[in-house]
C-alpha cells in the first residue's frame, strides 16, 4: 500500500477552511489511494464541534493541500497512523470515522 505525503500549500494557509483542522503541517498517510489518504487525514484532524463536518476540512481540497505518493523511508501503519513532522502528537483515525482500518473497503 502506498504512502502519501500531504502538506498545506503555504499561499492558502489563511483560507477559512483551515479553522476546521487541528493540523497545519506536513504529514504522511498510508492508504490505497489519494482520496482515502485525504479522507483519513481529514477525519483524524477535524476540529471537534457539532457544526463542523469532515467535508469542510482543507485536507480534502487539492487547491489548499498537496498530496503526492512518497516512497521515502517513513514508516506508517495502513490508514490508521499518520506521521506528522514537527508536531509532538500522533494522529489516528477515529473509530467512528467510517474509514476501514483493517484493509477492507
Amino acid at each position: 500500500m502506498p504512502t502519501y505525503r500531504l502538506e498545506p500549500i503555504e499561499d492558502f494557509l489563511r483560507e477559512q477552511s483551515w479553522q476546521y483542522s487541528l493540523l497545519k503541517a506536513a504529514c504522511w498517510v498510508k492508504a490505497p489511494d489519494e482520496v482515502r489518504a485525504r479522507l483519513a487525514l481529514a477525519a483524524a484532524t477535524v476540529v471537534p464541534a457539532e457544526s463542523v463536518g469532515i467535508m469542510e476540512s482543507p485536507w480534502l481540497s487539492p487547491v489548499l493541500t498537496m498530496c503526492i505518493e512518497d516512497s521515502s523511508a517513513v514508516q506508517v501503519e495502513p490508514e490508521i497512523a499518520i506521521s506528522v513532522i514537527g508536531v509532538a502528537q500522533a494522529w489516528t483515525v477515529p473509530a467512528d470515522a467510517g474509514i476501514p482500518t483493517n484493509g477492507e473497503g
